[in-house]
């Protein structure tokens, strides 16, 4: 791209769409100024979010092009320029321009054109042609009660609409507001008319809606309240129930070692009084055997009628069932009815059958229990076999291990 043009006409072409560009733009392309070169025309442009500027001057177009260049740096090089007249250059290679006034060489690097948006287009179906200083009195005139509020960035502008006579305003806060408004003609007076305008709140912002929103705060409030006590009666109930099952867990378990506790010691008191049953029959059996010998030894010395008298009170003593009732009352309280249940399951058990069951379950050797039941050590043989066929016990099982866990 090559261009001759007047220095003064650029310089005010540029002033006039720098006014589009703003001091930090959102994207960095914004910042620039897009010059393009066609038909001895030299059109420069300016544009941001919110406005675009285009500007045409005359320019004498060796070979045509466009470029994208820094709206600061030229325009302060263009502003300080000497000549009246200038010539901009394009260097494809470096990506720069040179421009040339007078005796002065400049060098400016240029912005990617590509990323330049297109300049916005406008096709009205009508337009409106009106004084220049009659629009800048019109500004004047209104520009006083724009907003200056940012956040609502409707209010910062003018509206400009003329529609079937009427006035349409959207989106106003509630209030009160004073319109004003004034026709400019030619010629005559400019009259004025002035009118107040009340926006009503919306329902949402009235005193009924505030109403309303009290009564659901305060319904909101007492059904937290009722929640909140609703869950600590729940947990004061499940803590009193955990509390009541310790207790009944803790009494139990008192129950359980208090009678563990009592049967221990009526099996303590079961077995003293066993040992000591035992130690007095082997002691009366002492003195029988005694007093055999001694009938031996003394012959007819020793009157028989005496002898008789003594050998039968000695063996009334072993053979006293007192002993044996006594026995089966702390034996069935300490073993939880261990001769009931073998009287139920076993029909045809005799008594002696269910003493030996006693002992055996006691683990007494067969020597004690022939001592305590006054008979021979073959004897008790004979009684356990016979027992082992009134319990239908095969040969692999053990007669004292059966009894002890029966």
């Amino acid at each position: 791209m090559i261009i001759s043009c007047n220095t003064n006409s650029l310089n005010k072409a540029i002033q006039t769409v720098q006014r589009a560009i703003i001091s930090k733009p959102s994207t960095p392309i914004f910042s620039g100024i897009h010059v393009i070169a066609t038909d001895n025309k030299l059109e420069i442009q300016a544009m941001d979010l919110n406005m675009a500027i285009s500007c045409t001057i005359d320019a004498e177009i060796s070979e045509p092009g466009e470029i994208v260049v820094s709206a600061k740096h030229f325009a302060d090089l263009i502003r300080k320029l000497p000549a009246e007249s200038l010539t901009i250059s394009k260097n494809e290679e470096k990506h720069s321009i040179k421009v040339s006034s007078g005796k002065s060489e400049y060098q400016l690097f240029l912005m990617n054109e590509d990323d330049y948006p297109k300049f916005p287009t406008f096709d009205a179906d009508r337009t409106i042609a009106l004084d220049d200083s009659m629009i800048k009195e019109l500004i004047k005139k209104t520009i006083f009660s724009c907003s200056t509020d940012e956040a609502r960035p409707l209010f910062t502008g003018i509206l400009v609409e003329a529609k079937d006579g009427k006035i349409t305003f959207l989106q106003l806060p509630e209030g009160t507001y004073e319109l004003r408004v004034r026709k400019y003609v030619t010629r005559g007076p400019f009259p004025e008319i002035t009118m107040q305008i009340t926006v009503r709140p919306p329902w949402y912002n009235t005193v009924w809606a505030y109403l309303i929103y009290v009564a659901l705060i305060w319904f909101a409030i007492q059904e937290g309240l009722r929640y909140h006590l609703r869950n600590l009666r729940k947990k004061e109930q499940e803590k009193l129930e955990a509390e009541r099952q310790a207790e009944l867990q803790r009494l139990q378990q008192m129950k359980s070692e208090m009678l563990e506790t009592e049967l221990q010691n009526k099996n303590n008191e079961l077995t003293l009084q066993t040992t000591a049953l035992v130690k007095r029959n082997e002691a009366i059996q002492a003195l029988l055997e005694e007093l055999d010998k001694q009938k031996e030894t003394l012959g007819d010395r020793y009157p028989n009628k005496l002898y008789t008298r003594l050998r039968s009170l000695i063996e009334s003593t072993l053979n006293d069932q007192a002993d044996w009732v006594q026995f089966e009352t702390y034996f069935n309280s300490a073993h939880q009815n261990f001769m009931d249940r073998l009287r139920q399951q076993y029909a045809d058990i005799t008594a002696g059958d269910l003493r030996i069951c006693c002992l055996l379950r006691m683990n007494l050797s067969t020597k004690e229990i022939a001592s305590l039941m006054n008979v021979s050590v073959r004897a008790i043989e004979l009684r356990r076999y016979r027992l082992r066929k009134r319990l239908a016990l095969d040969g692999d099982t053990n007669l004292v291990d059966f009894l002890m866990n029966y």
